[in-house]
């Protein structure tokens, strides 16, 4: 419409042609917009689509000549059928938008430089054209020739605009880029790289893969010692050794804290990737006053060709924390295969089987019953048992999970579990534990060390309306030791409330005589070993006696573990210890077996193939 409007007003048509004119010129608009519109966006959305990481880098570069040379071709065509078109002028004027089209692609597209002197030629290609006899229509009037610059310039200068614009807005965008693909700290590739070059080396391989971790040993102790600063300059200083050392045919990445991952053939990776621990061990930094030793422990593995990123990164994994459990500054190596028959893999696959059984509420209460010994008008005890029961049915004993657990640092959840669990049940059976005494839980080191369980424990108890002391803990000498003064104060705060505490497996320990002056405790629970060879062995006999003894003189409960016959039953009660538990007085069940209504039948209850201790 504008266009059409400045033609009648510069006298080039007249009133009677207007409605041509428009007509042209919507057709030849719409001809450049619906033809180089599209083409164009669907270029860029290629472009944007596919631009992502370095690794294409190469046939972004191919696929951009490509287009560049679509475009000159384009523009020197659409520029020709301009200049010797023998249509009417007000549609040679329409044409003008196809290579303003291809103009302004080339500033959308192209660099500033290349797009300015393109501009530049077909401004000047355009006015001679105008001056020269060649078809075009030349303005006379002074008010022609000056609204004709005024087109030329604005059809060749917006284009470079625009290319100024998107240089910024490609520089800009190339920086988020490198920072989304790089560490900030060694500006290393990061672990997103990682795993995008992973997935494109696997997929594109015909031999075997090498993929490697390299973890640094002693990186907690500069950390520690200098503060993050060091840490810091350490992880910089081992990844430019490492950079220094890694070959053309490597790629080095970093991929959190303090490991770094190397990709590379499968042939000869072993040997490279000593080269490259013993690069980052063995050396000293410099920081401050004092120098800090490098030490670093490495995983390889050599990967099929097509196999999942998922695994191959797994059994690095595993491969470098095997290197580590072996005493670190070493190189641990094998095919996948080996791997896969690591003890590693299989503590993994436990942590998960563990996360999963705590969201599926998988995880059963079992209880052993601990009785009074001889005729004592004591009450019964309970120590309660955590088992994990399968899709199947079947029962998995502790022995299979909990070390895993406590690895995986998993141990607390299942603690705040079972504490919870077993205050439930006291709270629904309250009324008919008149034969109860109190439900021993036994807890980690980690969980007495967690002040949020304590703030949580307590909330429990008061919310279910459970009798404090009906509750009881039992905590070990390696417990004890891993936090005494977490465990002491953890003792204080339950004692206060209510709870009570035994010493389990007493005895076993060189240190167990101290803990026990350390920390205020009711029951000593006497270690198993000692049960159950005192009648055959004197030292065990008189370990027991004494023990006895001891807790005597300082009003402690003793409780006898591992009573597996009658005899040791007897050999028990003469010595005058208050409680037995084990085999001989009855297995460990479900916990539910011991509700209300069978109170009365818990001496007859069978063996069960799963009994705990």
């Amino acid at each position: 419409l504008f266009g059409v409007s400045g033609l009648i007003l510069s006298g080039t048509i007249g009133p009677d042609q207007q409605s041509v004119a428009l007509l042209d010129w919507f057709v030849g608009d719409l001809f450049g917009a619906l033809i180089f519109g599209p083409l164009i966006l669907a270029v860029l959305e290629r472009a944007r689509g596919r631009d992502t990481y370095a690794a294409k880098e190469r046939e972004l570069s191919r696929r951009r000549r490509a287009e560049k040379l679509a475009w000159l071709l384009g523009l020197g065509l659409s520029l020709l059928v301009l200049v010797v078109g023998s249509v009417s002028p007000s549609f040679r004027l329409a044409l003008l938008a196809v290579p303003a089209a291809f103009l302004n692609w080339s500033g959308v597209r192209f660099d500033s430089l290349f797009t300015t002197a393109v501009c530049s030629t077909v401004a000047v290609a355009l006015i001679i054209a105008i001056e020269l006899p060649l078809g075009l229509p030349t303005p006379d009037a002074p008010g022609d020739r000056i609204a004709m610059t005024l087109l030329v310039t604005i059809l060749c200068g917006a284009p470079v605009i625009f290319s100024s614009i998107m240089r910024r807005i490609r520089s800009f965008s190339t920086t988020l880029r490198h920072q989304n693909l790089h560490d900030l700290l060694t500006d290393l590739p990061n672990r997103r790289f990682f795993d995008e070059e992973l997935n494109r080396v696997l997929e594109e391989a015909e031999d075997p893969v090498g993929i490697g971790i390299i973890d640094i040993d002693n990186f907690r102790l500069a950390n520690d010692r200098g503060g993050q600063s060091c840490g810091d300059a350490y992880l910089r200083h081992v990844a430019v050794l490492l950079d220094g050392a890694t070959g053309s045919n490597e790629k080095l990445f970093r991929l959190a804290g303090d490991e770094f991952g190397i990709l590379g053939a499968g042939e000869g990776f072993r040997e490279r990737m000593e080269f490259l621990r013993k690069a980052a061990s063995g050396n000293r930094m410099a920081w401050h006053d004092h120098l800090v030793s490098l030490q670093a422990s490495a995983g390889a593995a050599l990967v099929p060709p097509h196999c999942s990123s998922v695994e191959a990164l797994q059994a690095a994994s595993l491969a470098c924390k095997e290197a580590k459990d072996r005493g670190g500054d070493r190189l641990f190596y094998g095919e996948i295969a080996q791997i896969r028959g690591l003890p590693q893999r299989a503590a993994v696959q436990w942590a998960a089987r563990i996360n999963d059984a705590l969201d599926d509420d998988q995880f059963r209460l079992f209880a052993q019953i601990i009785r009074p010994v001889g005729n004592s008008a004591r009450r019964a005890r309970l120590e309660v048992l955590v088992r994990l029961q399968e899709p199947d049915g079947s029962i998995v004993l502790p022995g299979a999970f909990i070390p895993v657990a406590e690895r995986f640092r998993q141990i607390q959840k299942i603690d705040a579990w079972v504490v919870e669990a077993a205050v439930d049940w006291l709270a629904q059976n309250i009324g008919g534990l008149g034969w109860l005494d109190c439900v021993s839980v036994n807890l980690s080191g980690p969980t007495i060390s967690d002040a949020g369980f304590q703030d949580r424990l307590v909330q429990i108890i008061q919310d279910r309306g459970v009798p404090a002391e009906r509750l009881a803990f039992e905590i070990t000498e390696r417990v004890a030791i891993s936090d005494l003064a977490a465990a002491r104060g953890f003792v204080s705060r339950m004692r206060a409330l209510g709870c009570r505490f035994a010493l389990d497996d007493f005895g076993a320990g060189v240190s167990s005589f101290s803990y026990l002056k350390a920390l205020e405790i009711d029951t000593i629970k006497i270690d198993g070993a000692f049960i159950e060879g005192m009648i055959d062995d004197r030292f065990d006999a008189a370990t027991v006696g004494s023990v006895q003894n001891m807790a005597r003189q300082l009003g402690l409960v003793t409780v006898a573990e591992y009573v597996s016959s009658q005899a040791l039953l007897m050999a028990v009660e003469e010595l005058g210890i208050d409680y037995a538990q084990g085999h001989a007085l009855g297995h460990a069940v479900p916990l539910q077996e011991f509700s209300a209504r069978q109170r009365d039948n818990i001496v007859r209850f069978p063996p069960d193939s799963s009994a705990g201790r």
